[in-house]
């Protein structure tokens, strides 16, 4: 190991916090492989020698890490650094309003503005500028009232912020938010091709396709914001949507995928224009008694209505903001009275199906965005293990190679890297048990000749 090659590149912010997400120390902490504290020592040591001595070699001679896992982060930390320094997306030469084709002609994700700054698009996890030139503000007022209507700014100057679907003549689907902020306006547009992921690419194994077009019950959808929650969602819904005569409810706040299909009656309530919040959505909905009902995300009072839809109504998918099946559950539980919560996990063990996990990871060469899943099939160990209360096992079980009760994030991220569609550090981030998926990561390199 060249230990020159590390460098002392750990430093501090004004208020004594490690910054910068390509510094050694913001990847340990982020790993969570290095407690703060530990971290804080072996930095007070190198400040002791002048800042010459390289944090890595300091952290190995301390015992903290082994030169393994510090290779491991010494990988990520350069794919880091080469990212910041990457070229700019190819450049476009229009103005505000056609910004907006620009950037889906560019394969990208997201497409962002702001008065005075260059437009920014997201292309395969990294945002990148798509022009140099500042977009002026009347050139952003002008893109403003073109996709959210006449009267948006007024809107926007009376609530801070106005989101709404891509209108449907656009090439593309997804949600245009504006907002107010310090330098004026802001706008972020969501960026969705128009044809919706099928199921495989979603992650959808044949069993949870059957589910949702006949079955009855609870499916979970768990992720972060940016994470695919969106399009997994959509493909559910179309997915239940193309039995004929089925009636299917669809509870959200904005409404960036097709929902008609023949054969099926689907009612759609937007939370916020048809109704005023989402409980209140879901009592009427319980009341027309549907075949199936789409909720989107989950807030402290629908969470009961949801699980009581799921013992007395049909079949029940609803979005959880978890990064893992294990937060998902816990994020129910949390948001449940104390005094509910025992009740929530019987009722959850009873009536769950599945939860599935997604996370999107950029592709190798960067081109654009692979979905990784998390998939728990309740099963009776799965339902025991959520009715006593320990659900944290749930991660240890999902982590077994071939367990009959799915498989963990960490493993799919795992299987993509080693099929060579993702690269480790693109999919280090989102590991759940970053050291388990290092030592894994590092052994399947190992055993490739």
């Amino acid at each position: 190991m060249a230990w020159a090659a590390i460098g002392p590149d750990v430093g501090e912010g004004q208020e004594g916090e490690i910054v910068e997400d390509t510094r050694l120390g913001a990847i340990l902490l982020e790993t969570r492989l290095v407690p703060e504290k530990r971290l804080r020592q072996c930095l007070e040591i190198q400040a002791l020698t002048g800042g010459s001595r390289p944090l890595g070699q300091i952290l190995v001679e301390q015992g903290v890490i082994t030169p393994r896992a510090l290779a491991d982060l010494l990988r990520i930390q350069e794919a880091r650094r080469r990212v910041q320094h990457e070229v700019t997306a190819p450049q476009a030469t229009t103005n505000a309003p056609n910004l907006l084709t620009a950037a889906i002609d560019t394969g990208a994700n997201d497409l962002v503005l702001g008065e005075g700054r260059p437009p920014m698009v997201r292309i395969g996890g990294s945002l990148r500028r798509l022009t140099n030139d500042p977009t002026s503000g009347p050139e952003i007022w002008d893109f403003v009232r073109t996709q959210l209507g006449h009267d948006a700014l007024e809107r926007i100057a009376q609530r801070g912020a106005l989101t709404r679907a891509l209108p449907k003549a656009t090439p593309a689907r997804g949600r245009v938010t504006a907002f107010r902020h310090l330098d004026g306006l802001g706008v972020a547009v969501r960026l969705h091709p128009l044809e919706l992921r099928t199921p495989a690419d979603c992650g959808l194994d044949a069993s949870l396709v059957e589910v949702m077009r006949g079955g009855r019950g609870l499916v979970l959808i768990a992720g972060e914001h940016g994470s695919g929650v969106t399009e997994t969602f959509a493909s559910m819904l179309h997915e239940a949507s193309a039995a004929p005569g089925r009636s299917v409810h669809v509870l959200d706040r904005c409404f960036e995928y097709p929902t008609s299909r023949a054969g099926s009656m689907v009612t759609r309530r937007a939370i916020g224009t048809h109704t005023r919040r989402l409980d209140d959505a879901l009592r009427a909905a319980l009341r027309e008694e549907p075949d199936a009902m789409f909720v989107g995300e989950l807030d402290g009072p629908s969470v009961q209505l949801v699980l009581h839809a799921a013992e007395h109504a049909g079949l029940v998918v609803a979005c959880v903001r978890a990064r893992s099946a294990t937060e998902a559950i816990l994020r129910i539980l949390s948001l449940c009275p104390p005094h509910e919560q025992d009740r929530a996990r019987a009722v959850l063990a009873a009536t769950c199906v599945a939860i599935l996990g997604v996370q999107v990871v950029p592709i190798a060469d960067a081109s654009g965005l692979v979905v990784a899943t998390e998939f728990l099939r309740f099963d009776d160990t799965v339902r025991d293990v959520v009715r006593s209360g320990a659900v944290r096992r749930i991660g240890s079980l999902l982590r077994v190679e071939s367990a009959a009760c799915g498989h963990s994030m960490d493993v799919a991220l795992l299987r993509l890297v080693g099929e060579g569609r993702v690269k480790v550090e693109d999919a280090f981030p989102h590991a759940t048990d970053k050291g388990w998926f290092l030592d894994a990561a590092s052994e399947c390199a190992g055993a490739k000749p």
